[in-house]
C-alpha cells in the first residue's frame, strides 16, 4: 500500500518554546495518537515542516532523531523515502523501560512486588476472556515446562516461564497490560536469571506446580482463583529475592 502524505500545515502550529525540537516531537506524537497521523504515514519533508514549525533544519532534524529513538517514526533513504510512522517495537519499549529501571536503581524485590498485584491481576482478566485455543497454548507451555524440568538449562527454564507469563498477558485482552508485559519482558528475564542460585529440582518442581494450576484455573475460566494462585506465584519469587 502506497504512503499517505499528510500536509503539516493541517495538524501542526508554530513553536515558541526553547526546547523546540521537544515541542515539535510531542506535536508529531500527538497527531499519531489522535489518529490525525497513522501508521504507514510519512510525514511532510524537512522543508515544510520546518516552515509550519517555524525552526531551523538542525531543530527539526532533533526532533526526528528523537522520535526516531523512541521508535515512532522511521527514517527511510532513497528516491521513495522520508520519515515515516510506525507503531514501535516491544523490544524498544522493553530498552527504554529497561534504562529507566536501571537509573532509578530498582531491585529485582521492585519488580516483583510490581508483578505481584499486576499479575495477579492479568491473570484474572485471561480467566475471563482466554479462548479456548489460547487455554491450549498456555497447557501446552506447562507441558514444555515439565520437558525440561529435569535436565533441561536455568536459561530454557526461565524462557518457557517468561513465555507463560507474556501468553497469561495476550489472553488478558488488556492491550495496555500487554504492553506493560512486552515492555517489562527484558527487566523479568535478566531477573529471572539473576537468581540462578535457587535452582534445584525442589525449586523447578514448585514453580512448574504453580504455574501449571495457574494455566488450569485460567482454561477453567476461574478468575478468582487464577488471581489467587498468581498472587501466590510472584510472592514465591519475591521471598527468594529478598532471601537472595
Amino acid at each position: 500500500m502506497e504512503p499517505t502524505d499528510v500536509a503539516a500545515s493541517q495538524i501542526f502550529s508554530e513553536i515558541r518554546s526553547t526546547r523546540g525540537f521537544e515541542e515539535i516531537a510531542m506535536q508529531i506524537q500527538s497527531a499519531i495518537y489522535s489518529g490525525k497521523l497513522k501508521v504507514g504515514d510519512r510525514l511532510p519533508n524537512e522543508r515544510e515542516l520546518g516552515e509550519v514549525f517555524g525552526v531551523s533544519r538542525t531543530t527539526l532534524r532533533e526532533a526526528l532523531r528523537l522520535l526516531e529513538a523512541l521508535g515512532t517514526i522511521e527514517v527511510r533513504r532513497g528516491a521513495a523515502g522520508g520519515s515515516f510512522v510506525v507503531e514501535p517495537a516491544p523490544e524498544r519499549a522493553g530498552l527504554l523501560l529497561g534504562a529507566f529501571i536501571h537509573f532509578r536503581h530498582a531491585t529485582s524485590q521492585d519488580l516483583n512486588e510490581f508483578r505481584e498485584t499486576f499479575e495477579a491481576e492479568t491473570a484474572s482478566w485471561a480467566a475471563q476472556r482466554a479462548t479456548s485455543a489460547e487455554s491450549v497454548v498456555l497447557l501446552k507451555i506447562v507441558d514444555q515446562l515439565h520437558e525440561v524440568r529435569e535436565s533441561g538449562s536455568w536459561d530454557e527454564f526461565v524462557e518457557i516461564d517468561l513465555r507463560f507469563h507474556l501468553k497469561v498477558a495476550e489472553a488478558s485482552k488488556n492491550q495496555i497490560r500487554l504492553a506493560i508485559m512486552q515492555g517489562i519482558h527484558e527487566v523479568f528475564r535478566n531477573s529471572s536469571l539473576a537468581i540462578a542460585k535457587a535452582d534445584s529440582p525442589t525449586w523447578r518442581r514448585q514453580q512448574e506446580s504453580e504455574i501449571a494450576a495457574i494455566a488450569r484455573a485460567i482454561a477453567e475460566h476461574r478468575p478468582e482463583e487464577a488471581r489467587r494462585l498468581m498472587r501466590q506465584h510472584v510472592l514465591s519469587n519475591l521471598r527468594l529475592s529478598s532471601n537472595g
